[in-house]
């Protein structure tokens, strides 16, 4: 019976060629209206939604907003989210796109390590609003660390330049690319070595939206086709360019 109702609603849906409507927001390389293809994860989102013969249409809002909306039904879906047990009472999360590690980006003249959670005592970190906070949140409550909440990561980056935080998290594709816009010599500034996080991006579809189970169904198989294709790993590769490895910190 299950079967049956998927293949009926692969007839809907391509019998029905609505455009589907999606919402990002700006996350350079990954995301961003004036980049090539929308972002890295854009084009991925295209690409799986093209195999699936599903026409979308994207649109670039702020991050809050665009969210909202989503649970709201003004779109399909929004991305690249990573995963907290607050979103997931409310949207499905595809497989994993892609997997990345969060790292601390610090000074090169501050001498700062991190390789024990330890290390991280009576620092200030930088995490902008909206973004997911993982262990950062505790220990911010623990108070052993400090949290700096800025409206964008480049203003993390900004504030580390004048030296307001001591470090920022985030992973070293968006490092390096924001390193690059805000200081005038890069390699003042330092990936330390030991990722904090392992995380992973994913397209969120929301619990409430009709037939959202049966598309993000089909979403993660054709992703995973993509995958075993290597497709995925080709666009990652072409497209986002991480920190090099002479500007790592050993630790």
């Amino acid at each position: 019976m299950k079967k049956i109702l998927f293949l009926l609603l692969l007839i809907s849906f391509n019998n029905h060629a609505e455009t589907l409507q999606l919402v990002t927001g700006e996350f350079p390389p990954f995301v961003g209206k004036e980049l090539k293809n929308g972002g890295t994860t854009s084009k991925i989102i295209k690409l799986i939604f093209a195999k699936m013969d599903m026409p979308i249409q994207i649109h670039f809002k702020p991050w809050k907003r665009g969210y909202l909306e989503t649970l709201n039904g003004q779109y399909l879906g929004t991305f690249p989210y990573t995963k907290n047990k607050e979103r997931e009472k409310y949207v499905y999360f595809s497989d994993a796109i892609y997997d990345l590690e969060e790292h601390f980006f610090a000074l090169c003249k501050t001498n700062l390590n991190y390789t024990k959670l330890e290390d991280l005592a009576n620092l200030t970190i930088c995490k902008p609003i909206g973004y997911n906070l993982f262990d950062l949140k505790q220990l911010s409550e623990d108070k052993i660390i400090t949290l700096a909440r800025p409206k964008s990561m480049i203003h993390c980056f900004k504030m580390l330049a004048l030296g307001r935080v001591d470090l920022v998290m985030t992973n070293p594709s968006i490092g390096s690319h924001l390193i690059k816009q805000t200081f005038a010599h890069p390699n003042d500034v330092i990936q330390l070595e030991k990722s904090f996080v392992n995380i992973a991006h994913h397209l969120i579809i929301p619990k409430s939206y009709p037939q959202g189970k049966a598309i993000m169904n089909r979403f993660n198989h054709t992703l995973k086709q993509l995958k075993d294709q290597g497709t995925i790993d080709l666009i990652q590769q072409t497209n986002t360019q991480p920190i090099e490895q002479s500007k790592l910190i050993n630790g």
